[in-house]
């Protein structure tokens, strides 16, 4: 029999097996979830399908012995609830359900968070009794009282079929910091203000070069941010100073990542800039692109030779969806050299930075010496170089390329230009992927800030168009034809043969 003592508090998994309500399968699959991850125990249960949300609260009220209440309409005080800043309930994932004069009963989606209760009960001067609700009941109650609440910067939604538990075991800063940087990085962002404004910050979001209004975050939330920046030994406000900056390493799990932080004071509070400093893990998936063009795209990339450009106005995304090709190759059995013309990092098994100038002088050189099998160039050939990507040199190899042409008419203009710029064009092009950033003043509340993205895949009635001549303006009209028909696939390796059959061998 499990012990009892005191000494020796219980933990869920003993409640749950205890209950039958979870096998031991399901305990040490959510422990390895947990271990990957991080996160808390039963927030891996309920991600790992072992328990669900109410099976883990249940457990979590026998181990902290307080009941566990259902949030029943008709039970609650609305008064009660209004009587609190809406910004603090959903901060804390409190409900308070009744009051006297020396106590209030709260019904927690976390009732492990101390600072919370603390927090609440110097708002009161009361003690604050705490009992347990589960997460999703305690969203719905705020959501029904404030329906239009202003509070619109939410955790990242769980996969489908699952059940997200929020983190509330690092402080209040650090949890808000964590939130922000994992939100920030799945979509690129380089950098997260918090600009103040009364009672709320305003958050935003730096990607590419617009500034995207992504929600509002309650003051004290800011508060907490600057202690935990002065906790990592970043920057204060001194007395009398109105500016500081710094460079902080902050902790995410098995990694960390450098910030860049600014704080000004102003009229109404300290504005933060946090400025990115890390590789963004990318992946095809995880841009966003529809599931035929994923599809075909992750073909593509398996073929032997050929060339796909990514084409799109600085700042849009370009250098992450360049990565993601590269990602997307077998690089255990090819050689990926990347070239970039920025401070940037390529994905490739090697990759080299030189200016763009130097690169478009040396990278047939270099992917020769190398015997290079993919061929990353980011920033190289832009505009008016574009048909330097025809070099006789790219001939057996795969190329991803990047390019500032901001249509499909400029981009075949710059093509064409090589001398049997059509001929090479038809023989190596698989797909053109254009894209661009959402303007700002499209962002909203909510705003999906991912890159927008049309793929152009060439097939052969389009390579056969190109042989014959076709005069740029009515070749992207059939292009764009068979774009919108959907129904013709790239060419296959068979049916293209002239443009991923091996050629003679390399040197």
């Amino acid at each position: 029999m499990q012990s009892k003592d005191p000494a020796h508090p219980r933990n869920l998994s003993e409640f749950l097996l205890e209950a039958r309500a979870v096998t031991p399968d399901d305990v040490e699959s959510a422990l390895s979830h947990q271990r990957e991850q991080g996160g808390r125990f039963g927030e891996a249960l309920v991600q790992t399908g072992g328990a669900s949300e109410i099976d883990v609260c249940w457990a979590l009220s026998r181990q902290l012995g307080m009941p566990l209440v259902d949030l029943l309409p008709e039970t609650l005080d609305i008064d009660l609830i209004k009587s609190f800043p809406e910004h603090v309930l959903r901060r804390f994932q409190a409900v308070p359900l009744f009051r006297d004069d020396a106590s209030l009963s709260i019904a927690f989606g976390d009732p492990t968070d101390l600072r919370a209760i603390t927090r609440l009960e110097d708002m009161t001067g009361v003690a604050v009794i705490p009992s347990v609700a589960t997460p999703s009941s305690v969203q719905a109650v705020l959501d029904r009282v404030w329906p239009n609440h202003t509070r619109v910067v939410e955790r990242r939604p769980a996969p489908s079929g699952e059940t997200s538990m929020p983190r509330t075991d690092a402080p209040a800063g650090a949890a808000l910091l964590l939130e922000h940087l994992q939100r920030a990085l799945s979509r690129g962002v380089s950098e997260i203000h918090f600009l103040p404004g009364g009672e709320t910050a305003e958050v935003r979001y730096r990607v590419g070069g617009t500034l995207v209004q992504v929600g509002n975050e309650p003051r004290t939330a800011a508060g907490d941010l600057l202690e935990r920046i002065k906790a990592l030994g970043g920057p204060a406000l001194d007395v009398g100073r109105f500016n500081a900056t710094g460079r902080v390493v902050c902790p995410m799990g098995s990694r960390e990542i450098t910030l860049d932080v600014s704080l000004l004071g102003c009229e109404h509070g300290i504005a933060i800039r946090i400025g990115l400093h890390a590789r963004v893990e990318a992946s095809l998936e995880a841009l966003g692109f529809g599931s035929l063009a994923l599809a075909q795209l992750r073909e593509v990339v398996t073929r032997s030779a050929g060339l796909v450009i990514v084409s799109g106005p600085p700042r849009s995304g370009r250098t992450t969806t360049l990565r993601a090709l590269a990602a997307a190759v077998d690089q255990s059995a090819r050689l990926v050299l990347g070239f970039e013309g920025r401070d940037r990092h390529s994905a490739g098994t090697l990759h080299i930075r030189l200016t763009p100038t130097r690169a478009r002088e040396r990278w047939a050189e270099i992917i020769a010496a190398h015997n290079a099998d993919v061929v990353v160039l980011d920033d190289i050939f832009g505009g008016e170089y574009l048909a330097g990507a025809l070099s006789s040199a790219a001939e057996g190899r795969l190329l991803f390329v990047s390019t500032d042409a901001c249509n499909i008419e400029t981009l075949f203009e710059c093509l064409l230009r090589h001398s049997g710029g059509a001929a090479l064009a038809a023989d190596r092009l698989h797909a053109v992927i254009q894209q661009r950033m959402p303007r700002g003043a499209d962002a909203g509340l909510g705003v999906d800030v991912s890159p927008k993205f049309e793929v152009l895949f060439v097939t052969d009635h389009l390579r056969e168009l190109l042989r014959a001549g076709m005069p740029v303006i009515p070749l992207c009209e059939a292009a764009r034809a068979e774009a919108r028909r959907g129904d013709s696939p790239p060419s296959t390796p068979s049916q293209a043969a002239s443009a991923t059959a091996p050629p003679p061998p390399r040197a």
